[in-house]
């Protein structure tokens, strides 16, 4: 739920999306509208050198080691 209502919010600045659920995957791309990568392993999404910021809306189990990893890669993160 929370990563639909972040996509409704920052579709426009929508560079890729990340997820293990292929399904959830499908449904993020028509939020945002357009074409956009997408990747099952979130890790690809720190390597890339034109993202600036992430938004993480993964279980919380998963928020501060995603967290710490896109700030070690210089990333802004909501």
């Amino acid at each position: 739920g929370m990563g639909s209502g972040h996509l409704n919010t920052w579709k426009e600045h929508t560079a890729c999306v990340a997820d293990v659920d292929q399904k959830h995957q499908e449904r993020a791309l028509g939020i945002v509208g357009r074409k956009v990568d997408t990747y099952t392993d979130w890790r690809y999404v720190l390597d890339r050198k034109d993202i600036d910021a992430v938004i993480i809306a993964a279980p919380d189990h998963w928020h501060a080691y995603m967290t710490v990893a896109a700030c070690q890669a210089g990333l802004d993160v909501y």
